[in-house]
């Protein structure tokens, strides 16, 4: 019963897209070392497996880092439309609020004449 008031609460705060942005970059520490390493003993097995150990596993290693910065990439392309999504729609409320005349244009001139 406390765990179910305590998840709306926080669920009430926050986007479900920047949750959803916040889970990709969690999930970004994970995936950044489990690439490298995968890539570095995978590309030693493969270059063992053809006789070439050393040279496998510097292959490999290259492919793992090629593959936790594309993640990387991928993650700061997702965030970068998050938030040029936000500052336009910070900007059309702004812009509403500051294209709302205080007086109108029948009042201005009125005060203007004698």
């Amino acid at each position: 019963m406390l765990l179910r008031r305590i998840k709306k609460n926080v669920a009430r705060g926050v986007d479900a897209q920047e949750r959803s942005l916040w889970g990709d970059l969690i999930s970004l520490g994970f995936v950044f070392p489990i690439a490298i390493c995968l890539g570095l003993f995978g590309g030693r097995w493969i270059g063992a497996k053809v006789g070439h150990q050393d040279l496998g596993q510097w292959v490999g290693l290259g492919f793992g880092i090629g593959a936790a910065f594309w993640e990387l990439f991928k993650t700061s392309q997702k965030m970068d439309r998050f938030e040029a999504g936000n500052q336009q729609a910070t900007k059309e409320r702004e812009g509403a609020s500051l294209n709302t005349p205080l007086l109108s244009e029948d009042q201005d001139q009125d005060d203007d004449q004698p």
